[in-house]
């Protein structure tokens, strides 16, 4: 499938719909890739909420805050989900 193809599948549809086809068409093969802004955050919960196979991934740079840890474990915790973090 090329992207022409996919832009034409998720164009009459809203995110979660979006999010769903996603999932459907690609499964754990989609990425989902979070700095936990709090765009990350809503796409997260629709992700967590619908069960989508799409994996949710961070990066660790070594430099990001104490709250930064804090609340990668309460949306962890909160959506009993895994986000998968990388180091460098």
């Amino acid at each position: 499938m090329n992207f022409d193809e996919v832009k034409k599948e998720l164009g009459g549809l809203n995110i979660a719909e979006g999010l769903a086809w996603v999932s459907n068409n690609f499964g754990s093969k989609a990425k989902f890739s979070t700095a936990l802004g709090i765009e990350d955050q809503a796409i997260t919960h629709l992700i967590a909420r619908q069960k989508l196979s799409i994996e949710i991934f961070t990066l660790d740079t070594g430099r990001l805050f104490q709250e930064t840890y804090d609340l990668l474990d309460l949306t962890r915790t909160k959506y009993q989900i895994s986000i998968k973090t990388y180091f460098r």
